[in-house]
């Protein structure tokens, strides 16, 4: 009798994408002699979903869901997620779901797997949530115990717990979002600089892999840059976006819409005391378009930032060993 094997990938996560992409090479690379792979996809929502294998082969997790025949429009063919399609009914979202699998119950999952494998990277799979409700399950998985998983993907949580065991560990800083927002950015730096000297890494507490390099090439700019990414912001001077091409504002929104590089959608726009939601690319580009034809928006700069649910956020690693972290509780 062969053993059935879970394999959990997506989730809620900027990851889902990674996560998608593990879950396959697992699905491959299972020995068929022993195991029956079990493909189960995590919407955003945390629902489980049994997956239609043929669905693994697509190129990417947008390719699939939500299907292309539910999202917006895309004129200029913009990646859409999920963000995209709104807080939908439940009728309306099973339509959704029903084009990618069936729902699955937390509570069945015991009759379809004996083991879980867990692809899920971030939220959810990579923080002890998932694991905790397979224990419930009695469903044995991969990996580490939820509390293990949770100290592994809160980085400061693992420097309190070094600190108070006397353990040695580099220099690090953490920059919550109210800090950044009520100071000038060369003050943030001097104070960065000051803790942990050049060169340094920043990036979001809830991404280390998501880091760039500070040194003195870099500088303030660079800094600048850098924290805004960690706090999922961009700045965008309607100057900039006046000298710019259709061609190239389009690039833009598009590496806005990147789940891995940019901000992904939703996100709220800001500009002078206005600020609205913004759930689909296009839409941002035509807001951005609109401000850059007004002379009263030539001299403002407009600042679309990620919307997350319970936004606590902070900023902090270096490239020698030291660090500054931006966290965002979200993902």
């Amino acid at each position: 009798m062969k053993i059935k094997v879970g394999i959990f990938m997506g989730g809620p996560s900027r990851q889902r994408e990674q996560s998608f992409a593990s879950g396959r090479t697992y699905f491959l690379h299972l020995d068929r002699t022993l195991f029956e792979p079990v493909p189960f996809f995590v919407d955003s929502r945390r629902q489980f979903l049994l997956l239609d294998w043929k669905l693994l082969f697509q190129p990417s997790l947008q390719a699939f869901f939500p299907p292309p025949g539910l999202l917006p429009p895309t004129h200029l063919g913009f990646p859409i997620y999920e963000g995209s399609l709104g807080d939908l009914p439940d009728e309306e979202y099973d339509r959704v779901v029903e084009k990618a699998g069936r729902r699955v119950a937390p509570e069945e999952l015991t009759q379809l797997v004996n083991l879980a494998v867990i692809a899920l990277q971030g939220a959810y799979g990579a923080d002890g949530q998932l694991q905790t409700e397979l224990d419930a399950l009695r469903i044995p998985y991969t990996g580490s115990s939820p509390m293990i998983c949770r100290y592994n993907a809160d980085p400061l949580l693992q420097r309190e717990i070094m600190k108070e065991k006397g353990i040695p560990f580099p220099a690090f800083w953490t920059l919550a979002e109210e800090e950044w927002l009520s100071r000038s950015p060369d003050q943030v730096f001097e104070s960065a600089v000051n803790h942990l000297g050049l060169p340094f890494q920043v990036f979001p507490a809830s991404d280390p892999g998501k880091a760039s390099l500070i040194d003195e090439e870099t500088g303030l700019e660079g800094f600048q840059e850098a924290v805004e990414s960690a706090f999922f912001t961009e700045r965008i001077p309607i100057a900039r976006w006046q000298s710019m091409g259709n061609f190239d504002r389009a690039d833009h929104i598009r590496y806005l819409t990147d789940l891995r590089a940019g901000l992904g959608f939703p996100v709220q726009a800001s500009i002078l005391k206005e600020t609205a939601l913004i759930r689909h690319p296009e839409e941002l580009l035509h807001l951005l378009n609109r401000l850059a034809n007004d002379p009263a928006y030539e001299k403002e700069t407009c600042t679309p930032e990620k919307l997350f649910a319970g936004r606590t956020r902070h900023a902090g690693i270096p490239a020698d060993g030291r660090a500054l972290s931006s966290r965002s509780g979200a993902e």
